[in-house]
C-alpha cells in the first residue's frame, strides 16, 4: 500500500530512457536480473504492465507515461530538496555529473577536475563523454546536471540556458612522415584525397572544410576516444582533427606533428548548459568554478 520508493522509479525511468532492461541495468550498475525483479514487482503491485516486452527490447507502455513523467519530476524534486539541505547547513557537497563534448572533455580532465577536488572537496564529479545531441538528450532526461558542448547543430531545449566558456581553435595533425609534415605554408587545397579522423564532424565544419579546401571532407575514421584516433592516424595517412591544446598532448603521447597551414584556422564555441533553475548548489559551485578556470586554458 506504501508509494513507489525512490529507487524503484528510477529503475522504471532507467529502463523507459534505455528501452532494456540490459542496458538500463549497465547505467545503473545493477544486474539484469535485479533490474527485471524490480519492474516485475512493481508490475505487480500496481496490477499493470507498465512496459510492452519486444523483440527490439522495453517500450513504455501508454498507461505507464504519466507516471513516469510524475516519477521523474518527484525525483528531481527530491534531489533539490536534498541538495537545498545541503547548502542550508554550510555544506558544498553532492554529485555533480557533467556531459562533455569530445574538445572540451581534455580541458575538463586537466584542469576542472584537479582544481574541484581542491576547492570543492565535498563535491563528486563524474563525467559523460558524448556529441551534442546526446548531451541535449541525457540533460533532459535528467542524467546530467549540466553540459560543455558547442551549440551548433543543435537547439537549447526550453527550460534550459548557456554561456560561452570557450573559443577552441581547431589543428590538423599528421604523423610525422606522412605526405604533408614539414611543407611550410601549406595551401589548403593540399588536404583534399586524405581522410580525416575525428569525432561526429558538425555541419558548420562541413561547410569550412569544403570553402576552404575546395572539396568535400572524407571522413576516414570516427572514434569516441582521442588516444584511439591519434593511434590510426600515427599508423596511416589520415588527418587528425584537434583542438590547439590538445594537438601539444598528442603530438608528445602519439608523435604527431601539427601541419603549417595557410589558412584563416577554424574555431568554434563551448557552451555550458544548466537547467534553469540549476540543479543544486554543488551544480552553481562548478559552474563557478569552470568560468573561473576553462576560460584560461584556450581563446
Amino acid at each position: 500500500g506504501h508509494a513507489l520508493a525512490s529507487r524503484e522509479m528510477a529503475i522504471l525511468l532507467a529502463v523507459a530512457d534505455e528501452g532494456s532492461i540490459r542496458r538500463a541495468a549497465l547505467y545503473l550498475g545493477l544486474t539484469p536480473a535485479a533490474v527485471s525483479k524490480a519492474v516485475r514487482l512493481v508490475e505487480a503491485r500496481l496490477g499493470a504492465s507498465l512496459f510492452e516486452r519486444t523483440a527490439g527490447g522495453m517500450a513504455v507502455a501508454d498507461i505507464a507515461g504519466p507516471l513516469l513523467k510524475s516519477g521523474r519530476k518527484a525525483l528531481m524534486e527530491l534531489s533539490a530538496a536534498e541538495a537545498g539541505f545541503r547548502s542550508r547547513s554550510g555544506t558544498i557537497a553532492g554529485q555533480v555529473r557533467i556531459g562533455a563534448g569530445p574538445f572540451p572533455a581534455a580541458s575538463v580532465a586537466r584542469i576542472l577536475v584537479p582544481q574541484a577536488k581542491r576547492q570543492l572537496p565535498d563535491v563528486r564529479l563524474s563525467v559523460q563523454l558524448g556529441t551534442a545531441a546526446e548531451l541535449m538528450a541525457s540533460l533532459q532526461r535528467g542524467r546530467i546536471d549540466l553540459a560543455i558542448c558547442h551549440l551548433e547543430d543543435v537547439a537549447l531545449p526550453p527550460g534550459f540556458r548557456a554561456h560561452v566558456i570557450q573559443r577552441l581553435h581547431s589543428v590538423i595533425m599528421a604523423r610525422p612522415d606522412h605526405p604533408l609534415a614539414g611543407v611550410a605554408a601549406l595551401p589548403p587545397t593540399r588536404l583534399a584525397g586524405y581522410g580525416l579522423a575525428c569525432f561526429h564532424p558538425y555541419s558548420r565544419f562541413l561547410r569550412w572544410y569544403h570553402a576552404e579546401v575546395g572539396a568535400e571532407a572524407e571522413i576516414g575514421f570516427i572514434g569516441s576516444d582521442f588516444d584511439l584516433l591519434a593511434e590510426a592516424v600515427a599508423q596511416s595517412d589520415l588527418l587528425l582533427l584537434s583542438s590547439r591544446n590538445l594537438a601539444v598532448v598528442l603530438a608528445r603521447s602519439h608523435c604527431l606533428a601539427a601541419l603549417d597551414i595557410a589558412w584563416a584556422g577554424f574555431s568554434h564555441d563551448v557552451n555550458i548548459i544548466q537547467p534553469e533553475p540549476p540543479a543544486s548548489p554543488a551544480a552553481v559551485a562548478v559552474i563557478g568554478l569552470m568560468d573561473e578556470t576553462l576560460r584560461q586554458w584556450e581563446a
